[in-house]
């Protein structure tokens, strides 16, 4: 029987820095990515004029961050956010409107707010379920002169909280070594596309990082698998899954029962002619 076609679906996250941290959701236990540490995003909608827009609009509705690239604005406040993106954009636009959190960017082109393509992932068919997303990752770097997000944006858009996407507790500001570590001792979870970018956050610099990866469209090429050393929390046995990234990289990414990785190995080497 050949095997079976899913269909692919494109969506959007967006890696949002301040001062360094860099913002978390985690999701609930059940559903896609269960427990997974990811960056705010989702699938793109028919109402969406771009990808950076679906970026946009998904951070807003998980996280209750409104950026707003017309206005060159990021703002937050949890009280009184509502759940559709349009609708807030407007009211953050009149006169008087005021935010716990509002910032914006000077009017030089050279400061304008900008969202810059960190690469492009698609589901490899082993790791997916119903359907393979083409996943666009943007990274928006809020400069060091605005004050500071992580004390103030600590709560999600309490829609996606009532709608049971996110618990209350979800939202979280990592460095990329916090994550990093936090993930070896499986103490958080990780997917490959997070991992990949986390690390070479770390280990590159951003802008070095930036250079190199960026525009790249990552489609990860099964190689082989095999029974692991490490168990997941049922106790039960990991499978260890060898994938080509492309370009003389890729990983030993070692899933549980469950699928979700509870560990990454990253491999530097040419895996194309296994």
């Amino acid at each position: 029987m050949p095997p079976k076609i899913l269909p692919i679906r494109e969506s959007a996250s967006l890696i949002m820095m301040s001062r360094n941290k860099i913002l978390f959701l985690r999701r609930p236990p059940n559903g896609s990515y269960p427990g997974a540490h990811v960056f705010p995003g989702g699938v793109r909608e028919d109402g969406d004029a771009s990808m950076e827009i679906t970026a946009l609009r998904e951070t807003f509705e998980e996280s209750g961050i409104l950026i707003d690239p017309k206005l060159n604005s990021v703002a937050y406040d949890r009280t009184s956010c509502s759940n559709v993106y349009e609708q807030a954009l407007s009211a953050a636009a009149e006169p008087g409107s005021t935010f716990p959190y509002k910032y914006r960017w000077r009017s030089s082109p050279s400061e304008n707010l900008q969202l810059q393509l960190f690469s492009s992932w698609l589901t490899p068919p082993i790791m997916a379920k119903k359907s393979r997303f083409y996943t666009y990752f943007y990274l928006l770097h809020m400069p060091d002169t605005a004050p500071p997000l992580a004390p103030i944006a600590i709560e999600p858009n309490p829609h996606a909280v009532k709608s049971g996407e996110l618990l209350s507790s979800s939202m979280e500001w990592l460095t990329a070594t916090e994550a990093l570590e936090l993930f070896d001792h499986r103490k958080l979870k990780l997917f490959p596309p997070q991992y990949y970018l986390l690390r070479g956050i770390k280990t590159e610099g951003i802008s070095s990082f930036l250079d190199r990866v960026g525009q790249r469209v990552i489609q990860p090429e099964f190689k082989k698998r095999w029974t692991s050393d490490l168990v997941d929390e049922t106790d039960t046995p990991a499978r260890t899954i060898l994938m080509d990234w492309g370009h003389g990289e890729g990983g030993e990414v070692t899933v549980g029962k469950d699928g979700v990785p509870i560990a990454i190995k990253y491999i530097q080497a040419d895996l194309a002619k296994l």
